[in-house]
């Protein structure tokens, strides 16, 4: 397990060089027959958060990790996402107008909601995270690109929820249209599932 690890962080994969150092954490009882060769392989699956968040000066808003660890995304205020590797510490995608965002379970893929705050321009954006390119990009209403996002656990569809109305303190009414709704695209293709309403809490 020590060289599989040694060659998982070679070829920086780090979730499968924790995944092989975590098997050797003892159990209740069981003798800790970990060396210094586990604690310096560990060591090194560890990330340096000073370095990677060093230019977010305006604070972060929303973070994801990729499933193998070698990616996060970070959500700022106003809107910017940026994708950083965390091994070359390169950023690798920044995007204006984002507000919503989620990785695939296991697939190579990064979904986010883009220019959510108009009408006519909101769409959901798939990103392969291997390939480092947009793969599809799915005009949706603003309203649900103003929610939730995340993908279903096989990563056959994603789901997207929008936000209650907000009430307008002018008018008194909904900005948006009235209750809660749930979408549904199919990731292979990006053909629309369905959508629904969804019951507010009494």
């Amino acid at each position: 397990d020590m060289n599989l690890a040694q060659q998982a962080l070679a070829g920086s994969n780090l979730g499968r060089a924790r995944a092989l150092l975590d098997r050797q954490r003892p159990g209740p009882g069981q003798e800790d027959l970990r060396d210094w060769e586990w604690r310096y392989l560990w060591s090194q699956t560890l990330a340096d958060p000073h370095e990677v968040f060093l230019d977010h000066t305006n604070g972060i808003n929303r973070i994801a990790y990729s499933p193998d660890a070698r990616l996060v995304a970070l959500a700022e205020p106003g809107g910017e996402l940026v994708v950083q590797d965390l091994i070359s510490r390169r950023t690798v995608l920044r995007q204006s107008g984002v507000w919503k965002m989620a990785f695939a379970h296991r697939a190579p893929l990064f979904a986010y909601i883009s220019d959510s705050r108009s009408a006519s321009n909101a769409a959901v954006v798939f990103w392969d995270t291997a390939e480092r390119r947009e793969v599809r990009r799915i005009p949706i209403p603003s309203l649900i690109g103003r929610g939730h996002l995340a993908f279903v656990p096989d990563d056959s569809r994603l789901l997207a929820a929008s936000d209650p109305p907000e009430v307008s303190i002018i008018s008194g009414q909904a900005d948006q249209a009235p209750g809660l709704l749930l979408a549904a695209w199919e990731v292979s293709t990006g053909r629309p599932l369905w959508k629904r309403p969804l019951a507010e809490p009494e």
